[in-house]
């Protein structure tokens, strides 16, 4: 894999040239064409017994490569479509639908797709600068995001894929993603089914913390445990915080604290309320930022809580009708890196990662896994969580184009779009990216895929220019 230390310091410390724009490329064609590498390919298909002898006509690498471009390319779905691709990749392999769903539903092809999809994320470009330069990030080395998406399979999958039960689906693949922001990078995918809980896969993201490096979460993630040991290892966290846990003033309290009868008492007019509080019994120290929530999105979160809770037959606590007018954060991000006003929409930020989410199944269509074999789901799954990571990596090279000879903001949907619209990922994944196509693709950058200017600020603007969260909410 390309060094890009050297090259990356003298574009930021100078202003870039023809000769580093070629430099750029060439690092990038030869980045990606090391993913999709015959030699390693062909060498997990060996490791994983996917090709258990030299004599198999399909070879690893022509496999993964058709599942790729089927992935991406609707015209692919079908097993007949599937053969012929292969034969347009290698003449040579004449191989029937039959043959090919038997290959594609054993156990051996699922692991051999997974092996390939983990190394692929594992050839990370190590980027030596980054792409959110706004001061109130800057403290953090990473800054990691973690949600997940649900896809939905045949009901007959359910004994292999666990649904959540009642009325949604009854199998179900639940992708759990993080996401480094400042790196714009895949660190971490993990699949499984309903069975595992955002609080039980929050523990994941413990392996990745590093000193200084921020993780911001969505409110299924909020496990104290697990940002205890986010705090032990020298990371900040930033977080919904989750009803009923036990709020103690004081470290040395005995009793817990009644928040809504707090803050009516001591804090009965504020729209922003910054705190230090004690969580649960065994007093962990956080700071809690509270805002009054506005009244029409108040009124809109009991009226769905109202709705769920008949559903289930319950009634609402009046308790927890109250804290619907607030939206409280917890973190361990000091008063000197972060005011009160900005805590909520850095949060904001979070929603990069629902955005990925409905690229994935609007532009690359990662949700439609048809079949009732887990085998053959897994290797669909594995194979299209491949080509999305090969698109953003294509994409990583397109917001560093944009960022250092253009000056501007480069539209993720718009970029995601382009690439799959007149197969040009295909073809790139067909041919391999060149210096030739990877000058058309960076000239196109500016024309068709660059952000288009809006009176409404985007969430990046709003934390780099310090707008306070209640202001935000007129924003967005």
């Amino acid at each position: 894999m390309p060094n890009f230390s050297s090259f990356l310091k003298h574009v930021n410390q100078h202003p870039p040239t023809d000769s580093h724009l070629q430099s750029l490329i060439n690092h990038y064609c030869s980045y990606l064409q090391s993913l999709i590498s015959k030699e390693e390919i062909e060498k997990l298909a060996k490791e994983t017994l996917f090709i258990k002898r030299s004599s198999y006509r399909l070879s690893g690498y022509i496999f993964v490569l058709a599942l790729l471009i089927s992935s991406l390319d609707a015209r692919y779905y079908s097993l007949e479509a599937l053969c012929s691709l292969i034969r347009e990749l290698d003449p040579s392999i004449d191989i029937q639908p039959q043959s090919l769903m038997e290959r594609m539903n054993s156990p051996e092809a699922a692991i051999f797709l997974e092996a390939v999809e983990k190394r692929g994320l594992e050839k990370k470009i190590q980027k030596e600068f980054s792409n959110l330069p706004i001061s109130i990030l800057k403290p953090f080395k990473k800054l990691l995001l973690q949600d997940s998406t649900i896809l939905n399979l045949h009901a007959k999958l359910q004994n292999f894929f666990k649904g959540s039960g009642g009325r949604a689906s009854k199998s179900c693949l639940k992708i759990d993603l993080i996401f480094d922001l400042k790196a714009n990078r895949f660190e971490s995918t993990i699949i499984k089914d309903m069975k595992q809980t955002d609080q039980t896969l929050s523990r994941e993201i413990t392996k990745l913390v590093k000193e200084d490096c921020l993780i911001i979460r969505d409110l299924g993630y909020c496990n104290l445990d697990n940002l205890k040991n986010i705090q032990y290892k020298g990371g900040y966290f930033l977080s919904r915080c989750r009803s009923g846990l036990l709020i103690y003033l004081k470290e040395n309290s005995e009793d817990p604290l009644d928040l809504v009868t707090y803050l009516a008492k001591h804090h009965p007019q504020d729209a922003m309320i910054d705190l230090d509080l004690y969580l649960t019994e065994k007093k962990f120290k956080v700071r809690m930022v509270i805002y009054r929530t506005p009244q029409e999105i108040a009124d809109e979160r009991k009226r769905k809580a109202h709705a769920i809770a008949k559903k289930q037959g319950r009634t609402l606590k009046k308790n927890t009708l109250e804290l619907m007018n607030f939206t409280i954060f917890i973190t361990n991000v000091s008063r000197d890196i972060w005011k009160p006003e900005v805590v909520g929409t850095v949060y904001r930020l979070r929603w990069t990662i629902e955005l990925i989410f409905k690229n994935w199944k609007s532009e690359m269509n990662i949700h439609y896994l048809a079949g009732i074999n887990p085998n053959r789901i897994r290797c669909l799954i594995f194979s299209k969580l491949l080509a999305v990571f090969i698109v953003n990596q294509i994409y990583q090279l397109a917001v560093l184009y944009a960022e250092k000879f253009l000056a501007k903001e480069l539209s993720m949907n718009k970029t995601f779009k382009w690439l799959r619209n007149n197969s040009h990922i295909v073809s790139l994944l067909k041919n391999g990216l060149n210096s030739a196509s990877g000058a058309f693709f960076l000239r196109e950058i500016s024309r068709t895929m660059v952000r288009a200017k809006r009176k409404r600020k985007s969430v990046l603007q709003m934390v780099q220019s310090g707008i306070s969260f209640n202001e935000s909410f007129k924003l967005v």
